[in-house]
């Protein structure tokens, strides 16, 4: 008797190992943006990281109006920004919001 080819299991072995590195790939691309960091450099980055306080320099309130969206409720979203300052002196500004439904 002959042997029986093996090539449907080779080809789903294949096409297994394929689809398993298109998906890390997936997640890569989602998960860090368009493979901006690995996973080490990021430990790198939360490693070396230096805490500094910040303070709240501006906030204001927005009301949308749920009317003018096609929605039966409008909603409110209070904006914060906060200005950080490094032990260096450097200066960053980072924005906040959180909407509430009215």
């Amino acid at each position: 008797m002959g042997r029986k080819p093996l090539t449907k299991p080779v080809i789903e072995l294949i096409s297994g190992a394929v689809l398993i590195v298109f998906g890390c790939c997936f997640v890569q691309v989602i998960y860090f943006g368009v493979l901006k960091l690995t996973p080490l450099q990021e430990l790198a980055l939360i490693r070396h990281a230096q805490v500094t306080t910040g303070t709240l320099t501006d906030s204001f309130e927005v009301e949308y109006d749920g009317e003018e969206a096609g929605q039966a409720r409008g909603n409110v979203v209070d904006h914060g920004v906060y200005t950080f300052r490094a032990p260096d002196g450097r200066e960053f500004k980072a924005h906040a919001a959180k909407a509430q439904i009215i």
